[in-house]
């Protein structure tokens, strides 16, 4: 797949110098720009909820929510292992606010503790909620509609909702059908 691709690459790039160079300049240069303001936005999102994580940990906030969260995640994921039951409560703490970017380090730290307990179906499932995650406030979704000058960034709150929750649950049914 990767040499289809690398092809196709190739081959784009040899007939847009051949027949218009300057787009291709123009687009390498537009495209640089705009991934960079894009990593700068994202970034500045992503060091606030990380600094938001570290002090709901410190807080032994997360504790409260794992509390919480424990009694579906034991009966969801069939696992008792305290330290898989506090990732996968960070996780989906995570993303029920829309906080892509922390998902991602619990998800891993989570699939870890789920592969040293060969627990194939809960790393499934995780995969599935992970994927179709239920967000409560999508709220890096919001930031960047912000950012972008969207006058009313939180039209996206209830349809948002909606989806990811019908999403979810039709994941989790399938992935319990077909376990």
């Amino acid at each position: 797949m990767n040499l289809i691709f690398s092809i196709i690459l190739i081959l784009s790039l040899l007939i847009l110098i051949i027949f218009n160079p300057n787009l291709l300049f123009s687009c390498f240069t537009t495209a640089t720009s705009n991934a960079l303001s894009l990593t700068v936005k994202l970034l500045s999102i992503y060091l606030i909820w990380l600094g938001f994580s570290e002090i709901f940990t410190e807080s032994k906030a997360s504790t409260k929510i794992c509390k919480i969260f424990s009694p579906i995640i034991k009966k969801l994921f069939k696992v008792d292992d305290e330290k898989t039951i506090n990732e996968l409560s960070l996780n989906l703490t995570a993303s029920l606010l829309g906080i892509s970017g922390l998902t991602t380090p619990t998800a891993i730290n989570s699939m870890e503790y789920l592969d040293k307990q060969n627990n194939e179906h809960a790393k499934t499932l995780l995969f599935v909620i992970s994927a179709t995650s239920i967000q409560l406030l999508p709220l890096s979704v919001m930031q960047l509609l912000a950012e972008n000058g969207s006058t009313n960034p939180s039209i996206i709150f209830i349809p948002t909702l909606f989806t990811t929750l019908v999403s979810t649950t039709i994941g989790i049914i399938l992935a319990k059908v077909f376990k």
